[in-house]
């Protein structure tokens, strides 16, 4: 009896593991399929799916394309790049029926947005920021050769500088103290090219240049 039960038992275990493989194994073949996602190209796909995306990509490129497996049927799952914000998903059945659409709108919007404001807003700060450069570096320039603009002169030399430039260009203006008072220097530029210094003091009369 003792031996009979032995041999009972290990024929069971015997047959259990030969049938074990057979009953797992159905359900794992199922698994993997189901999970697959296999990277695919526009050659590789069927007629119906290309036609389906090329007419959901029109004017955009198409990124990746996977394959994969619902209820034993194939599915293609689509990425559709967008220049700006996130892209375009799209899940598509093997006889080119769009299952599923996955866009963000909303974010894309407010990506749009805030790019929008942010190009309107750095405009004008460019604009400022050269004039305000401009501004100061005029300024030290200035500083640094005691050089006079002509709204700096007083308004009875600037006068007299005006009326014996004629008309021409007036540049190098200076001003400097001497025993008789001040004097203001300028070179005063012609059309050709031509140049002559001239002086007057702040009374606005002509004298020697110093």
């Amino acid at each position: 009896m003792f031996l009979d039960h032995i041999t009972s038992n290990a024929y069971c275990d015997k047959r259990l593991f030969i049938l074990l493989p057979l009953l797992v194994l159905p359900g794992l073949l199922t698994a993997l399929s189901a999970a697959e996602d296999i990277d695919q190209t526009l050659l590789d796909l069927p007629a119906p799916v290309k036609a389906t995306i090329q007419r959901e990509a029109t004017g955009k490129s198409i990124g990746v394309i996977e394959r994969g497996t619902r209820d034993g049927l194939a599915i293609y799952y689509v990425q559709i790049e967008l220049l700006e914000g996130m892209d375009k998903r799209l899940t598509i059945a093997s006889d080119g029926v769009v299952m599923k659409i996955t866009e963000y709108p909303a974010v894309n919007e407010a990506i749009a947005t805030s790019k929008v404001a942010k190009v309107v807003t750095q405009e004008p700060v460019a604009v400022n920021w050269e004039a305000t450069a401009a501004t100061v570096r005029k300024t030290t320039e200035s500083y640094r050769s005691d050089e006079l603009t002509l709204n700096q002169v007083p308004a009875i030399p600037r006068t007299a500088l005006e009326v014996i430039a004629a008309g021409n260009r007036l540049e190098n203006i200076h001003v400097s103290g001497t025993g008789t008072g001040t004097v203001y220097r300028a070179d005063i530029i012609q059309p050709e090219g031509a140049q002559r210094s001239i002086a007057v003091r702040d009374d606005g009369t002509l004298c020697s240049v110093p």
